[in-house]
């Protein structure tokens, strides 16, 4: 199981290459599109503390990224573990 900092951290990082949506995960920025920078502020440091409705979405959002590329979640620890 993937750990909510690393779940962070594959979302900051998918994120970081695939930001103006023209990629694989476009629509999925835009169902998300409070819980993907939060997760990215999380990564990053830049916020230490969210409530409960936005970490239920980090998951969520990990667990769509998950079913869109078909994958079972075996403890990423990057994004590149994805691939």
């Amino acid at each position: 199981m993937t750990s909510f900092e690393n779940k962070c951290k594959v979302i900051a990082e998918l994120w970081s290459f695939d930001r103006d949506g023209e990629q694989t995960f476009s629509e999925l920025w835009e169902d998300y599109d409070l819980s993907t920078p939060i997760a990215h502020a999380l990564y990053n440091g830049w916020v230490l503390d969210i409530s409960e409705q936005a970490e239920r979405n980090i998951e969520d959002l990990f667990d769509s990224i998950l079913e869109q590329l078909s994958l079972a979640d075996t403890g990423f620890e990057s994004y590149r573990d994805l691939l």
